[in-house]
Parts: structure tokens; sequence; C-alpha cells
């Protein structure tokens, strides 16, 4: 998953995105992989619709998500030190 993560932060780097986009999309899917490392789901296995509507679910229910957009304090809580 990290090598995915690194080719997807040279995308945007080279697709001309802002620092603080990258390093929020990367802050993103590094958690959507630490909520699927908790789960222990195979990492062998394809990802599919299911695993990111459960997530967003998840988020919800932890009141992370409301009206499509992540709350300041949740943004603060989920912040990565080592993403860039």
């Amino acid at each position: 998953m990290e090598l995915i993560t690194e080719k997807f932060k040279q995308w945007l780097i080279e697709d001309v995105k802002a620092m603080s986009t990258i390093s929020s999309y990367i802050n993103d899917v590094n958690k959507f992989n630490e909520y699927l490392k908790e789960r222990d789901v195979d990492k062998d296995v394809p990802l599919n619709r299911f695993y990111f509507t459960t997530y967003v679910k998840y988020l919800k229910g932890q009141g992370c998500i409301m009206q499509d957009k992540i709350p300041s304090k949740c943004k603060l809580k989920f912040q990565h030190p080592s993403v860039i």
C-alpha cells in the first residue's frame, strides 16, 4: 500500500496540486488504510464499493462527516505528521 500511496502522491505533484491538497489526500488514504488494517481486511483482496461505503458510515458514526464535509475537529484528529 505504501508504494501505491507514493505513486499517488507523485501523480498529484505532477498534476500540480497544491501541497495542502496533496497532504489532505494522502492523509485520507492513510486513514482509510489504517481502517482496513484494523478490520483485518486481506490486502490481496481487491477493494470494492462495500469497503468505501462502510468507511464513510464509520466516519459518519464518529461525527467526522456531516453533509459531505469533515468538521475541523476531525481534521485535527486525523492529521498524520509523516504524510509529506
